[in-house]
């Protein structure tokens, strides 16, 4: 087997091109520019043009490869599992409802990141130093907190170790959302120029207002 060669889990998958999408909406803005767009005729015109670029683009653009995992999740899926498991005890088991909401914060961060993994198996790199110390160190802290909050006596110093353990979990819960943001930020663009291409299609058909 080649040094490049996907190991037997994974199988490979075919995504199409995203540009044929835009294409449509750069042709009938285009058309909607050069020609006045007046008559059901022009409006057809202009949707038969886009419709022939789209299909030359469908024809002539490679699918691109990617491979998906084909078996039960890996090892680090699995641990991440279960420390998002061990999350949800500690959130259920403290009696602080703003500590509660930061820690069910970070679990929903956890979650997303962890579906990111799945769906992105050979970049593992990020989502393993997540997993391997961010996630188990919000773990910590969290039941961390929990102990100190069943202690029946409370002096001062376990009273400022919790405010200050409180105050860390909800960073941490802002901090994770903002590494998921940026894992999924390609997608978003994606999404995004999707949105603008279909917008001035519909501007240009006077489907919709200009803004």
């Amino acid at each position: 087997m080649g040094k490049n060669t996907p190991p037997e889990k994974y199988k490979a998958v075919t995504e199409k091109s995203v540009l044929p999408i835009y294409s449509v909406g750069i042709v009938v803005l285009c058309y909607g520019i050069c020609f006045p767009m007046r008559s059901f005729m022009s409006f057809l015109s202009a949707g038969l043009a886009a419709g022939a670029v789209y299909l030359l683009l469908q024809c002539l653009l490679p699918k691109r490869v990617v491979y998906r995992v084909d078996s039960p999740r890996s090892a680090l899926l699995e641990n991440g599992q279960s420390l998002r498991a061990k999350l949800c005890a500690a959130a259920e088991s403290t009696q602080d409802p703003q500590v509660r909401q930061s820690i069910y914060r970070i679990d929903d961060a956890a979650r997303g990141l962890l579906a990111w993994g799945e769906a992105h198996p050979f970049d593992k790199d990020r989502l393993g130093r997540f997993v391997r110390f961010y996630l188990p160190a919000a773990l910590k802290l969290a039941e961390e907190y929990c102990r100190m909050e069943d202690q029946n006596s409370k002096g001062r110093n376990i009273l400022q170790a919790m405010e200050k353990s409180a105050e860390m979990l909800a960073q941490m819960g802002a901090a994770f959302e903002k590494l998921q943001d940026d894992l999924f930020l390609p997608r978003a663009m994606d999404i995004t120029a999707e949105i603008t291409a279909i917008k001035a299609l519909l501007q240009a058909s006077r489907l919709i207002d200009k803004d």
